[in-house]
């Protein structure tokens, strides 16, 4: 068998495509992919020689304005730069770094072909370092809205860090690890931190040592102060409480918790409104012009001592004091005298308790006393006592010396009453008691006294009808000359038979009388009877002597008076040499020039005048000389304690002296002892009054006085 010879070009293998050809595939199919990558980057792919764009893709042509690439290709470089300034700022920055082999990398400013501004991200790379003249591939990234974004966010934290370094308010701001992450200046501050534990990273329990170290929570173990107070703060629970510094700041302070952890604290420095509001408090519950505790606060402690006394069996008492004659000090010299007085009464009365007893300021010129524990009557007595005391010592306002007294009521519980309404109440018809009494005086709350007259309303009332239903009535009280023991005079004082109440004082029903102005009509009806029953008693052949009629201070300033003392001396044919109105000190000082005409006027009838109650309202010895008065009549309140006051003794001797120096009669109030008769029959004074020689009696029996009448032998003496 013969074998073929092959020639070598027998063994050569023949491809289906040559080598060239498939290195020409393999480039169009990498060309394709890359195109493909550049048509669709989500980023600007340009391309630029020469300072001109030479292609780009759609995202490019996209980004700065143009409907294709076609139309962006071609374009000068520097028309989607913002201005020519910064595309030669940008291509003498890249050039050194292209020709060093290094991309640029920067974010730079832009524009659309409308002349928006864009803000980019670029990245450039030389396609040869070598020769950079070749060109350069850009990629380019809109970050318009994120660097907007960075730049609100930078400026929102330069808000945030500004008002939290200028807030009058402490920030702090602790992590879930219970650390530091920031604090304001106003923080730092408010609690007294010092600069090197104010910073991030300090952990919490640090600040707390801190303040438990210097004392901020008191008294106690530090670490277990530190332990307790992490503990709670590891919670990270809402919470929100005041705390009063060693210094007396005081902080409202703020947590919240934070998402994932940790809290902010707000401290708030609420000094100024806390004691505000203590103050707010304080006014609440107590009197703003004296600072004694008002009638709320006093009702509460009365209900306290209350609960206390029934739990264990105790007796305290109530003592309601009414300063006597404080309206006719407060109208004449006004307001600032009458709150001058109040102040001063107040200080007075508070000296004259314990500490542990309360008194309080009703208002006007009514304080109230509540004395816990009380023993027995002796010891509320004694402390009445001294309030009386107190109230009668001289006082000088606006550059006078004034002189009031104080008339004070007690009740106890649990024998006057059970609750707290009702002991003041009965306190309060106690003190009128007092009052009716003389004044100067304190009185216990018997059930006796509890009538119709503690209704204001209902005392009104019936006060209104007592002229129609002829319920007033007069009494007749003597006064007798020292010189020749005789009766020289009579005051009359009206009564009121009240049909339930019975016999019925001036001091119960005179008062609501003035205040309604019901004293007009009654004290006309006083006038007239008066002077009707002196002439009556003339005409009967008894001897004549003066008969005094008070006036009351609504009466005497009223325009009225004189047209009615006319008409009464007109009437009842009274004889004006021996009618004698009586006025107080204080009445007459109300409006001097108005009163000096109006007693003028009186004079000229023929009138006599006198000054009632002297030496209690003001001191006015100056300005008697220029009343045209015949009589003064010495308070009762300075007779009483004659024989034991040294200051008293001294006060009615000045007064019986001005007297005699000034031509006047002096009259004594009051006089009830032998001892007080000896002292003003030994000092020339002229006329006594008062239960030593007679009490008020009804017209007959002062009739058959008067008519029996001979030189007076005082009791005690040897017929």
């Amino acid at each position: 068998m013969r074998t073929r010879r092959t020639s070598p070009a027998d063994n050569r293998t023949t491809p289906s495509r040559s080598d060239g050809g498939q290195a020409r595939d393999d480039a169009s199919q990498a060309l394709l992919e890359l195109r493909a990558i550049f048509d669709n980057a989500a980023v600007a792919i340009l391309f630029s020689r020469g300072r001109w764009i030479q292609r780009c893709n759609q995202r490019a042509a996209a980004l700065f304005g143009y409907d294709a690439p076609e139309a962006l290709a071609g374009q000068p470089a520097a028309w989607i730069h913002k201005s020519a300034e910064t595309y030669e700022e940008l291509i003498s920055t890249a050039a050194p770094l292209f020709a060093a082999g290094e991309p640029f990398h920067s974010d730079w400013e832009f524009r659309q072909a409308d002349g928006t501004a864009l803000v980019c991200n670029v990245y450039g790379q030389a396609v040869d370092p070598a020769h950079i003249d070749e060109g350069a591939v850009w990629v380019i990234e809109d970050v318009t809205d994120a660097r907007r974004n960075e730049q609100l966010l930078r400026e929102r934290q330069a808000i945030l860090d500004t008002t939290m370094e200028y807030m009058d308010q402490g920030i702090s701001i602790v992590d879930a690890d219970l650390r530091m992450l920031a604090a304001n200046r106003r923080f730092q501050e408010l609690l007294e931190f010092p600069d090197w534990l104010c910073q991030p990273g300090t952990p919490f329990s640090e600040f707390i040592r801190y303040n438990a170290e210097r004392g901020d929570y008191g008294p106690g173990d530090v670490d277990e102060q530190v332990r307790a107070r992490v503990e709670l703060a590891g919670r990270f629970e809402p919470h929100e409480f005041q705390r009063e510094r060693p210094d007396g700041t005081v902080l409202e302070i703020r947590g919240r918790p934070v998402p994932g952890g940790g809290f902010v604290t707000v401290y708030t420095d609420v000094t100024k409104r806390a004691r505000a509001e203590e103050r707010a408090q304080y006014l609440a519950t107590h009197d703003s012009l004296t600072g004694l505790p008002n009638r709320d606060l006093f009702n509460e402690l009365l209900t306290h001592t209350l609960t206390s006394a029934r739990r264990y069996g105790r007796a305290f008492a109530v003592l309601f004091i009414d300063l006597d004659r404080f309206k006719i000090i407060n109208d004449t010299l006004g307001h600032e005298a009458g709150d001058a007085l109040v102040r001063e009464m107040a200080e007075r009365f508070t000296a004259c308790v314990r500490d542990s007893d309360v008194i309080a300021r009703l208002g006007g010129d009514e304080f109230i006393v509540l004395i816990e524990e009380v023993d027995d009557e002796r010891q509320a007595a004694a402390t009445a006592r001294k309030l009386n005391a107190a109230a009668l010592e001289p006082v000088t306002i606006m550059g006078r010396e004034c002189r009031v007294t104080a008339s004070v009521g007690i009740s106890l519980f649990p024998d006057d009453a059970q609750d707290g309404p009702s002991l003041m109440r009965n306190a309060d018809i106690a003190m009128y008691q007092a009052k009716e009494d003389g004044k100067n005086a304190y009185q216990f709350y018997s059930r006796v006294t509890r009538s119709r007259a503690s209704d204001p309303m209902a005392m009104e009332a019936d006060l209104r009808r007592a002229i129609e239903r002829d319920e007033l009535s007069l009494t007749y009280q003597a006064k007798l000359g020292l010189a020749t023991d005789t009766i020289v005079g009579v005051e009359a004082l009206v009564r009121w038979q009240h049909p339930e109440q019975g016999t019925l004082q001036p001091a119960q029903f005179i008062p609501i009388a003035e205040e309604t102005g019901l004293i007009l009509g009654i004290g006309k009806w006083v006038l007239r009877q008066a002077c009707a029953q002196h002439v009556a008693w003339t005409a009967a052949g008894l001897p004549p002597v003066s008969v005094a009629v008070n006036l009351s201070p609504r009466q005497f300033r009223d325009d009225n008076l004189l047209d009615d003392l006319d008409a009464i001396l007109r009437e009842t044919g009274m004889d004006p040499a021996y009618l004698e109105l009586e006025v107080t000190e204080s009445v007459v000082m109300f409006n001097v020039e108005e009163a000096v005409d109006k007693l003028h006027a009186i004079k000229r009838r023929g009138v006599r005048l006198a000054i009632d109650d002297f030496g209690t309202g003001f001191s006015s010895l100056s300005h008697i000389k220029h009343f045209p008065v015949d009589t003064l009549k010495v308070d009762r309140s300075f007779i009483r304690d004659l024989a034991v006051d040294a200051d008293d003794r001294a006060i009615t001797r000045a007064i019986i002296a001005m007297g005699a120096t000034l031509g006047l009669g002096v009259v004594a109030e009051g006089v009830e002892t032998r001892e007080q008769y000896d002292f003003l029959r030994d000092y020339a004074c002229d006329q006594i009054q008062g239960y030593y020689f007679s009490k008020p009696v009804a017209e007959p029996d002062f009739g058959a006085l008067l008519r029996g009448h001979r030189p007076w032998s005082k009791p005690g003496d040897s017929a």
